[in-house]
């Protein structure tokens, strides 16, 4: 329901239905828009999903509508019978049915409600429900509450769970009927639950092969034992002369605990892990399937701190996942601001406002929810009023654009490797250039790029220089949107050195690899950090951080 504003595929469509079937909340005026866009699909697709539109378009008549509650419930009840047939119902569907049934036959006095109300209203009623499976793999074990178990016959009896507020439950908490006018109208107190809880214990307890268990710790902390259990201690203790040998009388013959415990030891003495050093072999060293001998000037910096991250990407053709339903997150910020930029600058625009305008639109593009871009709007104002005065600083100064996010690349005979890279922002002067990088949140200090551990900008200009020989490099900057600063990272190495030394680092990096320099996880010690995407299959915590405790 999600794509009904914008449905990119009826692959992902179908999928959402599948995993959010009754978000009422999330489907509300969209209905006649979902259908319309989705009937301007291709005719052959269509057909796959119009059971579907068809099934669920009596859902989207009521949603604007206010409706008694059983009109609500039927309408359900008829989608998820159409969706799922007649043996919904049966199994597992039992819960469902009995609370649709209940709405429908006993909610006529609350009125007509709304569908969002519906929805929280379904949704509060199936938070109470519990629905245990009926079919195990083990045939010889079952599941029982306290009721059912009283009727069942067993070899063995486990009674669970003998902690104070677990068994017995403390009473419910009543905010309308005090103890007094439950008394006054004739209805049993709430202690009551305790008798019966006491009968359901008494009753299984008593049978011939029991074991009573507990937990002693909780999330909570520790916790305290049944007043069964406790009675049951005070009567050993009592009953005979030592009282230290109540607790044993009652303990287990076999040491349960430490079973379990031994389940989770390994087989044998733990080894360390050793740390990874894949060398692969020459001709598979840059697969074909992941870009063969080829690498972006944003992941030299990463062969350089963390080399293992490029062999999982770039030789095991591994990708991280995306975390489920996450927030937009920096770089997708990142990258929207640079659209912006991009447009803005190519338009020759030159209204603060205008940008803002832009920076809104792209950040709605990149999936920014209104609530938290309207958040942005202090830190767009301060990047958009630097941005414009920079450039009218510049404009001002003779300098002029020549390239505006445009990918260059250059290739390197000597080590048959391509490089490419997008320069955000190119400035032509007087027979020279300026290379600048946006950037919205940090940037590298000058000693850092001049060490050689940040090649990015370096590498761009490169490029750059390569695809226009006429001109010289006079400036590498970085601009900081956030902090509304520029950074120019070539004053105590002049631009044309410090690109010059890049390149050489670059394709002296390469051979090394080429000649079975091993893809080490994070080697340099003051660029890690504890969030790699592939520390786990390198077993950081392994090598890294458990062996100084060995």
């Amino acid at each position: 329901f999600e794509a009904a504003n914008n449905p990119d595929s009826l692959a992902g469509l179908a999928a959402l239905v599948k995993n959010k079937l009754f978000a009422i909340d999330e489907v509300k005026s969209s209905w006649p828009k979902f259908e319309r866009d989705i009937r301007s699909q291709k005719q052959a697709n269509f057909e796959t999903i119009a059971p579907l539109i068809k099934s669920l378009k009596p859902l989207g008549e009521l949603l604007n509508q206010k409706r008694a509650i059983k009109e609500f419930a039927l309408v359900h009840a008829k989608i998820l019978q159409d969706l799922g047939s007649e043996k919904i119902w049966t199994g597992h569907g039992e819960q469902i049915s009995q609370l649709l049934s209940n709405l429908i036959h006993y909610s006529e006095p609350i009125g007509k409600i709304s569908a969002d109300d519906y929805g929280k209203l379904i949704s509060m009623q199936m938070r109470g429900q519990v629905v245990r499976p009926k079919s195990v793999k083990e045939t010889r074990l079952h599941i029982y509450g306290p009721l059912e178990a009283r009727m069942m016959q067993a070899d063995i009896t486990i009674l669970g769970g003998l902690n104070e507020g677990v068994w017995p439950a403390p009473p419910a908490i009543e905010p309308i009927l005090s103890r007094g006018m439950r008394e006054s109208m004739g209805l049993s107190l709430p202690e009551k639950r305790y008798g019966l809880a006491a009968h359901d214990f008494e009753n299984l307890a008593a049978r011939n092969n029991v074991y009573l268990t507990r937990a002693k710790r909780t999330d909570e902390g520790p916790s305290v034992m049944s007043r069964w259990l406790w009675r049951l201690n005070i009567l050993v203790d009592g009953a005979i002369i030592n009282t230290n040998d109540g607790n044993k009388i009652l303990s287990p013959d076999i040491d349960f605990l430490g079973l379990a415990r031994q389940l989770n030891l390994p087989p044998s003495k733990p080894v360390m892990a050793e740390r990874p050093a894949p060398r692969p072999d020459p001709a598979k060293l840059w697969p074909e399937k992941t870009g063969g001998r080829r690498l972006s000037v944003t992941r030299i910096s990463k062969l350089i701190r963390d080399p293992y991250s490029i062999y999982a990407e770039r030789i095991l053709n591994l990708k991280p996942l995306d975390d489920l339903d996450a927030e937009p997150d920096v770089a997708q910020f990142g990258t929207a601001i640079h659209a912006a930029l991009e447009g803005f600058v190519k338009t020759e625009k030159t209204d603060k406002d205008e940008l803002m305008g832009l920076m809104r639109e792209e950040l709605k593009q990149a999936g920014y929810p209104n609530h938290l871009s309207l958040r942005q709007t202090p830190r767009l104002e301060k990047m958009a009023k630097f941005a414009v005065k920079w450039l009218d600083d510049k404009k001002k100064h003779g300098f002029s654009p020549i390239i505006i996010e445009q990918k260059q690349t250059a290739h390197f005979k000597d080590i048959d490797f391509t490089l490419s890279g997008t320069a955000d922002l190119v400035l032509e002067g007087t027979g020279h250039f300026s290379v600048i990088d946006y950037k919205t949140g940090g940037a590298s200090s000058e000693k850092t790029v001049q060490a050689g551990f940040e090649p990015q900008l370096p590498l761009l200009a490169y490029l750059v220089k390569n695809n226009n020989e006429k001109l010289q490099a006079d400036g590498l900057y970085y601009l900081r949107l956030g902090a509304a600063e520029e950074i120019k990272i070539d004053d105590e190495m002049s631009a044309d050195k410090l690109i010059e030394k890049s390149k050489d680092n670059f394709i002296n990096l390469i051979k090394a690899f080429d000649n079975g320099e091993p893809f080490y996880s994070q080697p340099r010690i003051q660029y890690q950090n504890d969030y790699g995407d592939f520390d786990h299959l390198a077993r950081r915590d392994e090598w890294a951080k458990l062996a100084d405790d060995n």
